[in-house]
């Protein structure tokens, strides 16, 4: 865990609807101004590796309007995220108290009474989509579309089509073996870190629909952090496919 607390240190609207916040919230970045920096996801997904690269360039079969696959029931142990509430209070103690130094305690309180429980409100904002808040693949599915929709200033929702081919893009890539956290512990504060920073995102964005100017501020902070771990979102296309050039 220490190993964890440094790495932070240093540094879709996906289903529900989350309440609308006061004014002052749309101000925040859910990327720059949540404290920590985005080195969890870097350290997950190995974003630089020639596997995402090679998914991002595959189209598979996949056709429009074809039935949504189902979820696949067997999970690696390497992808089981594990709920140890101790984990969870550690890794929102952490979120929480980066957001109040770069932000202020109002703001912090703010986000930390909208979010809750982070595992509980993932798990609702994926939910009607077949993701789960225990499987990492599913964690990273939700992340990169939520943060492809704020790179590109999208609003309209993706389909269960889509989401589930990004899923599969997941997995094939921890599947090589890249990004894949051994430790039980890393891997659940990694991806509860993750869970933040997606729905940090919505929530922001959700303020934000009706300013189109702060909306394309957090568009550009976020393509420009997310270009810095090796993704170029606004190269890529969400199609029922996955994430792929074009």
């Amino acid at each position: 865990m220490k190993a964890f607390e440094r790495r932070i240190g240093q540094a879709i609207i996906l289903g529900v609807s989350l309440s609308a916040v006061s004014p002052a919230l749309a101000q925040m970045n859910p990327i720059i101004l949540a404290g920590p920096q985005n080195n969890a996801m870097g350290q997950i997904m190995a974003l630089r590796s020639k596997q995402m690269q090679q998914q991002f360039d595959q189209r598979s079969a996949s056709r429009a309007g074809a039935e949504v696959p189902m979820p696949e029931t067997r999970v690696s142990p390497s992808l089981v995220i594990s709920s140890d509430p101790a984990v969870t209070r550690r890794v929102h103690d952490l979120y929480i108290d980066g957001l109040t130094q770069s932000s202020g305690a109002a703001q912090a309180s703010q986000v930390d009474e909208r979010l809750g429980n982070i595992r509980i409100t993932f798990a609702r904002m994926v939910g009607s989509y077949g993701l789960r808040a225990d499987n990492l693949d599913d964690v990273m599915a939700a992340h990169i579309i939520v943060m492809w929709m704020a790179a590109n200033q999208r609003s309209r929702l993706p389909t269960p089509v889509q989401v589930q081919a990004v899923r599969r893009q997941m997995r094939n890539v921890f599947a090589s073996g890249a990004g894949v956290i051994s430790d039980a512990t890393e891997r659940q504060s990694a991806a509860e870190y993750v869970m933040y920073e997606t729905c940090m995102t919505v929530l922001v964005r959700n303020e934000l629909r009706l300013r189109p100017d702060l909306d394309k501020r957090i568009s550009d902070a976020v393509d420009m952090k997310m270009a810095e771990q090796g993704y170029a979102l606004r190269d890529l296309k969400l199609t029922d496919q996955g994430l792929i050039k074009g």
